[in-house]
């Protein structure tokens, strides 16, 4: 595998008046990876895998060298006003985007026969999100308090696109978030307290077409003929809503020592690949082949939720910084992906758990000299 980047990225900003400012940034990035024979793994050993990165495929595996580039582009425009001497008031605006195109792949069958050609695969991954954000900042001594209004559309394209036969897929949509959020942070000489909520809803609209050609026949090992048929599944909305809360009560014990507990209640969103599935509805028979049907129909995800107990520890120490934190998560909803024939289909599980420790240090070695 080989790989090269390049970055560009401008800044400028303008204070209008004393009280007034406005910040602009832009950034690209171009990536490039160029695979050998990414595909050809099986019966292979670490060592002739690592070797086989650097040597040319032959045969059917040739059509699995492939160039994958990746684009990434973003600009934002943020405007501060310092109303009064304790307020601020911000509006963000902000466009991203990033495109990403893989390479030809070979699809191989299962285990049982493994140098099975089926398709050779290529496509892109398209998005867009471009969105508004308005933030209401109160400061005083002992207090420090958030209000804030986020809004923003994102529209998302992939398309799976085969050299010769296969299965063709083309996803479009849209999704739109808006949300309401609070975070209020007190200080008491040593103790602290920060405490935050935010509620959430969301708008997806998703139209997914597929058609396959794909051809296994008894030449493939006796697998059922998928011939020529189309799938077609979206045009309906679907809300979501989901809330969020955080109480993180602390004891600072010095400048820089800060001792916490913390209590979270929050969520993950499915995103715009993850609404709707391929499901198999049945399969015909004429003339020795068998067609199996399949359409594409909303996974009905719900919203992943979760809650997290963390203690931990900061401090810094002769120009370097240390941290320490304990955790357990406790999810509900999580969502996970079964690789199917054609894709990834996604549902909810019930529940799961994780506990887990986090050591951060930290070292400026030149922080004096500079």
């Amino acid at each position: 595998e080989y790989t090269k980047d390049a970055y560009f990225s401008i800044g400028n900003s303008y204070d209008k008046s004393e009280h007034e400012r406005l910040d602009f940034s832009a950034s690209y990035t171009r990536h490039h990876s160029y695979f050998l024979g990414y595909q050809d793994k099986q019966g292979k050993t670490l060592e002739q895998m690592k070797q086989s990165r650097y040597d040319l495929p032959t045969g059917n595996l040739a059509t699995s060298v492939g160039y994958a580039k990746q684009d990434l582009a973003q600009a934002s425009l943020k405007y501060t006003n310092d109303t009064s001497e304790n307020w601020r008031f911000e509006v963000l605006g902000f466009y991203a985007f990033s495109d990403f195109s893989f390479p030809t792949s070979i699809t191989a069958d299962t285990e049982s026969v493994p140098n099975t050609t089926y398709a050779n695969t290529s496509g892109t991954n398209l998005n867009h999100n471009g969105g508004v954000n308005i933030k209401l900042k109160r400061t005083t001594d002992n207090n420090t308090l958030l209000l804030g209004l986020d809004n923003s559309l994102e529209y998302s394209e992939a398309i799976r696109l085969p050299s010769s036969s296969g299965y063709r897929d083309r996803r479009k949509g849209y999704k739109y978030a808006g949300a309401l959020y609070a975070l209020d942070s007190m200080r008491w000489n040593l103790f602290g307290l920060t405490t935050g909520l935010r509620g959430e809803g969301l708008y997806y609209s998703v139209k997914r077409r597929g058609m396959t050609n794909r051809v296994a026949g008894t030449g493939a090992g006796g697998h059922p003929t998928v011939t020529s048929f189309e799938i077609e599944e979206g045009g309906q909305g679907e809300w979501k809503f989901n809330y969020a809360a955080e109480v993180t009560p602390s004891v600072h014990y010095s400048d820089s020592g800060i001792v916490y507990v913390k209590g979270e209640l929050g969520f993950i969103n499915p995103t715009i690949a993850q609404i709707t599935n391929v499901v198999e509805t049945g399969q015909t028979s004429s003339g020795g082949q068998t067609t199996i049907n399949r359409e594409f129909r909303s996974t009905n995800l719900r919203p992943e939720q979760y809650i997290t107990t963390e203690i931990g520890w900061r401090d810094e120490f002769a120009s370097s910084t240390w941290s320490l934190a304990l955790y357990y998560t406790h999810s509900f909803n999580e969502i996970r992906y079964i690789p199917e024939t054609y894709a990834y289909n996604y549902y909810n599980l019930g529940e799961t758990q994780r506990v887990g420790a986090e050591f951060s240090a930290k070292q400026y070695l030149f922080s004096k000299i500079l």
